[in-house]
């Protein structure tokens, strides 16, 4: 399992928790290599963990300062 899925699922109570949260198997976080596309603004809002942090090669850093301007 990957390093952020890991995290995310400490954040919310263990993996199980979190494949509820997200209508999915638990089985479908090890076989991630990286968050897919469509899902990291579903763990963005389950877990509260930004999505430059989930994938910042989608979502640079200076994207989200300007955001928050």
């Amino acid at each position: 399992m990957i390093e952020i899925v890991a995290e995310a699922a400490a954040k919310v109570g263990g993996i199980a928790e979190l494949a509820r949260l997200m209508g999915v198997k638990h089985p479908t976080f090890y076989r991630w290599k990286k968050v897919p596309p469509q899902r990291v603004m579903q763990l963005e809002n389950v877990t509260g963990i930004s999505r430059h942090r989930l994938r910042p090669d989608l979502y640079p850093a200076n994207r989200e300062l300007k955001r928050k301007r």
